[in-house]
């Protein structure tokens, strides 16, 4: 089915309820999805912070067939050993005693407005029933869960809203403490506002609202359906504040995106939830508990709050960096894997742009970009991610990469394009109509890798026959060097520190190809024998962030006379210019006599030219 069509019938059929952007996604692969014409995304919305394993996790896909082929559904009237599994864990890793399952955040919420109304009548009194929320929050669409959120736009056409509900501003203690009175049965708040533009509290703030609760009898009810689940980089978002809440609502990445809430609770508040007094039909079914009980149980196993702590703190450094060197970005704030970034003009626009150039991200209100990827993210795709949004898409200081190509397309015959995503270099391949030339990205250095064997080729080098070490960093330059090599025959091997392999798609192709390639991470062993010792840069593209951390991780890999001694004598030393001597590789080797690093410099631009005479003649 062709993508018009089915986006006609989605038009035609769906209720209005929903601005989708004008694409149909179709699959997905841990931080990546493709739409119905074949384009590749980074997700950076993880489906409004649900997929935190991201999309198709073994384990979440492993856990899905075994449940669907056991026991889809029975019913609360009955035990069923998942659900059982899986309240016991949440407890054990969290300040609650009991678990009420159910099917999203707003039945979440609405189970805890339920249980605070219940709770404060029969503890204190009949007109103990009022739930005090703040304004900008957002607490889910039934009719009390709209009412408890604090922005009238989501309210406008369905009054009038249900009583028993206030709003004072976020992260005022002094009006809190005004708002309470002899009727107040809880405070609703979350941890950190996510829709209501990525807010996060004073350090005092969460503390005091406790100390307030216990002061007056309320409940404190933390909504914790998207900062829960390691997002903040922390299991739970409270447990930045150090004190703990009476109830606290989950759902989104519960499951990885089978549909699931859940409310837990002390004992002390969920007694007033007795049989009869609340149910769902679905709520917490074999099917999805067991789903969510995978979900959770690698999400602890592999650590992914600590991950989500250290790729937080690298994107919101490069994002403060930006910050500086564009007056329209007015903040940037968050904690983990959930970040916004405040800006003067609105963000729909950048967000458009974004996804034209292969980013999808979020806004969180009219001025505030949102980033919220899977917690599984590794620091290339944060480094993509940052180039899109910082350097190919201007941050909406430009027009899209789409238009671009359009326009070009009309009063030029090619486009050489030197950017840092390669999803640009593709888009505008995609929507122009001439040729485009890939004169560098972060993924791919195509003519420097021909410029490089013809440096070979010109040395009197046979590159079918010769033994290539590349030693360092799977880089863009690494990417290009083994796709031509694999196209010419040449043995290559590569050594890199662990997690610094080149792309495994690139891999995949180079052994498509026929490629003769051997991975080691191992440098003295990828030198042994070579004709040609390769390196790069160890930090570029947007990777300056961690300058330090991949420093240290590449220490031993620095191309030098110790290392060089293991390559035949006759072997050559290559570098794709600009070097940082002394870290990736020694003066000695790039001023030596066995270093052929201007010859491939000079060799990029007749490279360059070969390739422009090849696509338009002499003329």
């Amino acid at each position: 089915m062709d993508t018009k069509t089915l986006l006609e019938w989605s038009s035609k059929y769906h209720a209005t309820t929903y601005g989708r952007a004008p694409i149909c996604l179709v699959r997905g692969d841990g931080v990546r999805v493709w739409d119905s014409d074949g384009k590749e995304y980074l997700d950076f919305t993880s489906g409004i912070a649900v997929v935190a394993l991201g999309h198709c996790h073994p384990r979440v896909t492993g856990a899905i067939q075994e449940a669907a082929g056991t026991l889809l559904h029975v019913s609360n009237l009955f035990h069923t050993a998942p659900q059982i599994h899986l309240a016991k864990l949440l407890v054990e890793h969290s300040f609650a005693d009991r678990v009420f399952f159910c099917n999203s955040g707003a039945e979440a919420n609405e189970a805890a407005l339920k249980l605070a109304r219940k709770y404060g009548k029969e503890t204190f009194s009949s007109d103990r029933y009022e739930v005090i929320a703040t304004r900008n929050s957002f607490h889910g669409r039934t009719l009390a869960t709209v009412t408890a959120t604090g922005q009238e736009k989501y309210q406008h056409g369905f009054e009038p809203l249900m009583p028993g509900f206030k709003h004072v501003p976020y992260n005022d203690l002094r009006a809190m403490e005004r708002a309470i009175d002899s009727r107040t049965a809880a405070i609703l708040v979350e941890p950190l506002q996510g829709e209501g533009g990525v807010r996060v509290p004073d350090d005092d703030y969460l503390p005091g609202l406790r100390k307030l609760c216990d002061a007056s009898g309320a409940l404190l009810i933390f909504d914790e359906v998207q900062t829960g689940m390691g997002r903040t980089g922390k299991l739970w978002g409270y447990q930045h504040s150090g004190v703990e809440p009476d109830v606290m609502t989950l759902a989104k990445a519960l499951a990885n995106g089978v549909p699931i809430g859940a409310m837990l609770a002390r004992e002390s508040a969920a007694a007033a939830l007795t049989p009869g007094t609340h149910a769902s039909t679905f709520g917490g079914t074999p099917f999805v508990t067991s789903v969510a009980l995978a979900t959770l149980t690698t999400l602890l196993e592999e650590k992914l709050p600590e991950r989500a702590a250290r790729m937080g703190a690298h994107l919101m450094d490069a994002l403060r960096q930006r910050q500086k060197q564009h007056a329209f970005i007015t903040d940037v704030r968050g904690r983990g894997l959930l970040i916004g970034m405040e800006m003067t003009r609105p963000a729909g626009p950048i967000v458009a742009a974004c996804r034209d150039a292969g980013l999808l991200v979020l806004t969180a209100g009219d001025n505030v970009l949102r980033l919220a990827p899977p917690l599984i993210v590794d620091e290339a795709s944060c480094h993509r991610a940052l180039s899109i949004a910082g350097q190919d898409v201007g941050l909406g200081t430009r027009e899209s990469v789409p238009d671009v190509a359009r326009n070009l397309s009309r009063w030029v015959d090619g486009i050489v394009a030197r950017v840092y995503g390669h999803e640009t270099v593709t888009t505008l391949a995609r929507y122009g109509t001439i040729p485009v030339i890939n004169g560098l990205s972060d993924h791919e250095h195509p003519c420097q890798a021909l410029a490089d064997y013809f440096t070979l080729w010109e040395r009197g080098l046979d590159v079918g026959a010769i033994r290539l070490a590349w030693i360092g960093d799977g880089n863009n330059v690494c990417h290009s060097v083994l796709l031509v090599g694999a196209a010419l025959g040449t043995d290559m091997v590569v050594a890199t520190p662990p997690g610094f392999e080149p792309d495994p798609k690139v891999l995949a192709t180079v052994r498509r190809l026929g490629g003769r390639l051997t991975m080691t991470s191992e440098p003295d062993e990828a030198a042994r024998g070579a004709d040609v010792l390769y390196t790069d840069v160890w930090t570029s593209m947007g990777q300056e962030t961690a300058r330090e951390q991949r420093t240290e991780a590449f220490r031993r890999y620095q191309l030098n006379d110790a290392l060089a001694g293991f390559a035949k004598s006759s072997a050559v030393v290559m570098h794709c210019l600009p070097a940082h001597r002394g870290e990736e590789i020694t003066d000695a080797l790039v001023d030596g006599p066995r270093s052929i690093v201007l010859d491939q410099a000079e060799n990029r631009l007749h490279a360059q030219k070969a390739v422009l005479r090849e696509l338009f003649g002499d003329g």
